[in-house]
């Protein structure tokens, strides 16, 4: 790969660039410039010899989107200086008609903001990407709306199912979309999302369409009731528009979620030596800076920025704290939909010949960005044995995986005290397999419990080496509790067993255990029946019981297993034990819950009409379903669910075709008649019957929802759970 001696050398590392640049560009990894991820890319220079002269006054042609012009602006001017005084043409249209005229040998380059389609691919077309730009969410400054929409809001919004800016905070008037035409690169990049993809994407009713998707066009189309979207870099500190928050951060947060990608696009069969030239020219490590300094430019000024008038400071060389990344597989052909992210190849080489000479030294990957949902692992303890690792993958990099014969797997580290896992290798690593797909999970033993573990998703290349796609963020496992009382001779011990209570309402409760399946044997071949003890604990210290009642019900020795228990009186505290009753009448506890506070009972609804409302619960068709939501931590929550087969198949008559859970933002709300804050939602394979969610904003009440999408993206509920808050952090 690299010479390690060469390439430590100043004169090395200038040689190391000029001679392998189109070696550089096949193996750099691309991330999201607000720390998001990386992904693998195809080598849109592969076999490509960049020239490092060109005749003097060699021309350039280049059609451009809207979307690249900062870019355009930014490496023109340097690039003609440097080349023999280039003449180097913009000339500004649709994505679409730009790429058009390449294939019609009209230009040289096409500098769009969207990936290319099939067709294109297979036209000879080959992409290169430079960079990536969020995509700002627009409204009049005379507009009242003063709140925050969420991905969801945006796009049912966008779809036209949500019609009046009172229903997401605002005013009572209605919203009206001012659009791109449907060749705008910016529109298409809303593809990319899944909120937005799984349902059919078409504009609302009345939807305003304008011809061309400059920010001047946008301003003007604008009124007190308009939204409309914008590249970042035309809209911040633009006063001729005002940026909505999404997810209560402004497009210059990392987290803030909609972007595209940038990227120039060319011919290599009949690509001029200007041309390549240009190429290697935008991709090089100094030039990055150019880019950076035109965003910086545009954000910090009203107008658009100028062309700059002085170069910028030299990209400084990586410190110890800077990120060493692995490089991905090239799939064997571009693939459609696969995100570009900003190419920082200044980080690229230098992180390579750090990986070179650190390799082995720590585990490498992509740090995981809250924000982003193109690529992120999750990893939630479930116990002090036991994780749950959960990951999301784009389709693309999955295909190009198995094209490539390739498998993913997981690498579970303990990191306790570990501040940066990049310098430091983990106390301990152990890999498992995993199943190749782009949304998947997988639960994982931990061998030690009260430490704190991160978890790896990646594959092991041909060369028997690793390379992480996603890592997770720290997490914590707990210390294994004591056994609240020893155990019987022959029977499992207490450490491994759980359970967890769940008030329903005011009258009813729900208790949910695991047992090692050797107590259960034990249990049954002693001849031993399962109880669960309710012990009211209101104001008694600690867990403290027998005081003020117990009630005992038989239990179905299984694990998992549940229980519905009534609850004698309501506003009070409770616990739960599972147990059973040994030979010498003594009471044998296997788990003990937390206790918990059963609410008030609502007197102002039957039980019939609270089943209904599906709060919980749901008791028709001659079946029972039912959700749970658990607050785990402030950032995070545990849904069970059983979905009757009746209830699902009815839903499917009425047209569901993909089962979901949406996590709602209920605080202070009705949502029968009231919409949520804000919803998250998770498509859910047939199968399953939990899922840990991440909770946004602790301190606030949120509900559990299991239902369907239909093939227009209308929401048929199945069941819901009853609100329950969050902690706070």
């Amino acid at each position: 790969m690299f010479n390690r001696h060469s390439a430590n050398t100043p004169w090395g590392r200038s040689l190391l660039w000029v001679a392998t640049a189109p070696l550089l560009v096949a193996t750099a990894l691309v991330f999201e410039r607000d720390g998001a991820l990386l992904a693998q890319s195809p080598n849109p220079l592969e076999g490509v010899e960049i020239p490092t002269s060109i005749e003097p006054g060699s021309r350039l042609n280049i059609d451009s989107s809207e979307a690249m012009r900062l870019v355009n602006e930014a490496l023109r001017s340097r690039f003609s200086s440097q080349y023999g005084d280039a003449d180097v043409e913009v000339n500004y249209d649709s994505a679409d008609n730009s790429i058009q005229d390449l294939i019609d040998g009209n230009i040289d380059l096409a500098a769009i903001g969207r990936n290319l389609t099939d067709a294109e691919i297979s036209a000879g077309l080959r992409e290169l990407g430079v960079s990536r730009s969020k995509i700002a969410i627009l409204v009049s400054p005379d507009n009242p709306f003063a709140g925050s929409l969420t991905i969801d809001q945006f796009a049912q919004i966008f779809r036209g199912e949500i019609t009046n800016w009172s229903e997401v905070g605002g005013q009572d008037a209605p919203i009206v979309l001012v659009d791109h035409p449907d060749n705008s690169d910016t529109r298409q990049a809303f593809r990319n999302y899944p909120v937005l993809a799984n349902a059919p994407f078409a504009a609302a009713p009345g939807a305003v369409t304008l011809d061309g998707a400059s920010a001047d066009a946008i301003a003007g189309a604008l009124d007190e009731n308009s939204i409309s979207y914008l590249v970042a870099e035309q809209a911040l500190n633009n006063p001729a528009v005002k940026i909505v928050p999404m997810h209560e951060t402004l497009p210059d947060d990392p987290r803030y979620p909609f972007s595209q990608p940038l990227a120039y696009v060319y011919n290599p069969e009949v690509a001029t030596p200007a041309t390549l030239a240009f190429l290697g020219f935008a991709v090089n490590p100094d030039n990055e800076a150019l880019i950076e300094a035109a965003r910086a430019a545009a954000t910090a000024e009203p107008t658009a920025a100028a062309e700059p008038t002085a170069e910028p400071e030299p990209v400084a060389e990586a410190t110890s704290e800077t990120t060493v990344e692995e490089t991905a597989p090239v799939a064997p052909a571009p693939a459609r939909g696969l995100p570009w992210w900003p190419w920082l190849l200044a980080l690229s080489v230098l992180g390579g010949l750090l990986w070179w000479l650190l390799k082995g030294a720590a585990p490498v990957a992509a740090p995981l960005a809250a924000a982003t949902r193109d690529r992120r692992i999750i990893l939630t303890p479930r116990n002090c044995r036991d994780a749950y690792a959960y990951w999301e993958l784009p389709e693309a990099e999955v295909d190009a995986l198995k094209q490539q014969n390739y498998t993913l797997a997981l690498k579970l580290h303990d990191v306790t005290d570990i501040a940066n896992v990049d310098s430091q290798a983990p106390h301990s690593t152990h890999q498992s397999d995993c199943d190749t797909l782009a949304v998947g999970d997988r639960h994982l033993p931990i061998g030690v419990d009260d430490r704190d573990y991160l978890v790896e998703l990646g594959y092991v290349g041909s060369g028997g080496d690793w390379h992480a796609l996603a890592r997770s963020a720290h997490g914590r496992v707990p210390a294994c509790p004591s056994p609240v009382a020893p155990a019987a001779p022959g029977i499992g011990a207490a450490t491994a067993a759980r359970v967890v209570l769940t008030p329903r309402d005011g009258k009813n409760a729900y208790a949910y255990w695991e047992l090692p399946p050797s107590t259960v044997d034990d249990l049954r071949a002693g001849s031993r029946s399962l109880k669960a003890r309710l012990y009211d604990v209101t104001e008694l210290p600690g867990n403290g019981h027998g005081l003020n009642s117990l009630q005992e019900f038989n239990a179905t020795l299984e694990t998992p297993g549940d229980l519905h228990l009534p609850i004698a009186i309501d506003d009070r505290n409770y616990l739960v034990e599972i147990g059973y009753v040994n030979s010498n009448y003594q009471w044998q506890t296997l788990a003990k819950s937390e206790p918990v506070r059963v609410p008030a009972a609502d007197t102002t609804h039957s039980a019939v009409q609270t089943a209904a409302a599906g709060v919980g619960f749901r008791s028709d068709l001659g079946a029972e379903s039912k959700i749970i939501l658990v607050p785990r931590t402030a950032d995070a929550a545990y849904a069970y669910w059983e979905a009757a087969p009746a209830h699902k198949s009815a839903l499917v008559d009425d047209g569901g075709r993909v089962l979901a859970l949406r996590i709602h933002d209920a605080t202070h709300l009705e949502l029968d008649y009231q919409p949520p804050h804000a919803t998250q939602e998770y498509i859910l394979p047939g199968g399953d019957t939990d899922r840990h969610v991440p909770i946004p904003v602790p301190d606030r009440d949120y509900v559990a929802e299991l239902g369907y999408l239909t093939d227009d993206g209308q929401w048929l509920q199945l069941v819901r759970s009853l609100p329950v808050r969050i902690p706070a952090a």
